[in-house]
């Protein structure tokens, strides 16, 4: 009895903070969900489109770089985006000591709408996921993606694509129809 009762009042709290939190992004569409309790972001640095879920215990954080994510995206569960890199060619210093100036820029990374991706996947600098990508659990993203195909492995791979070409165009057609209404 008691267990269930903190889990409605931790449920609760969770959805008000998220509410409380969403504008801490630089830009966010409408029905964006995510816990704010067990996840990380440099809020100020992610754009977010319209019906974006976020698994909880995501960390997405960059500091000299944008994170910007499209509509109709979802994320599962432990979804690490990680923008910029350290400074690690610089000769006679150590890396620890080699600092990014606030007006230093590293790639953006740029996940597109209609994109799935599955828990535990890490997506790395400059990396674009394209329009309908599935990226499946576990990835390692290091390159940008393809629309409509689906990506696997460390490092992430294409496996297949997610429609023929005549579901493909029958999809895209669908979609532009249900935006129009």
């Amino acid at each position: 009895q008691k267990t269930l009762m903190l889990q409605l009042i931790r449920k609760s709290l969770g959805r008000i903070i998220c509410i409380a939190s969403r504008r801490k992004f630089a830009e966010k569409g409408k029905k964006v969900i995510f816990d704010p309790l067990n996840s990380e972001f440099t809020y100020k640095k992610i754009y977010l489109g319209n019906n974006v879920f976020i698994g909880s215990r995501a960390y997405f954080r960059s500091t000299h770089s944008m994170i910007k994510i499209g509509s109709h995206v979802m994320f599962g569960p432990n979804v690490y985006i990680l923008g910029g890199n350290h400074i690690h060619d610089k000769v006679g210093s150590y890396m620890i000591e080699n600092k990014k100036k606030d007006d230093h820029i590293d790639s953006d990374i740029i996940i597109e709408d209609d994109v799935w991706v599955g828990a535990c996947t890490v997506i790395l600098p400059g990396v674009t996921i394209s329009k309908g990508s599935i990226i499946a659990a576990g990835s390692i993203v290091t390159k940008s993606t393809e629309p409509y195909a689906v990506y696997a492995g460390i490092p992430c791979k294409k496996i297949k694509d997610r429609f023929d070409k005549v579901q493909l165009k029958e999809h895209i057609k669908l979609l532009k129809k249900r935006k129009s209404c």
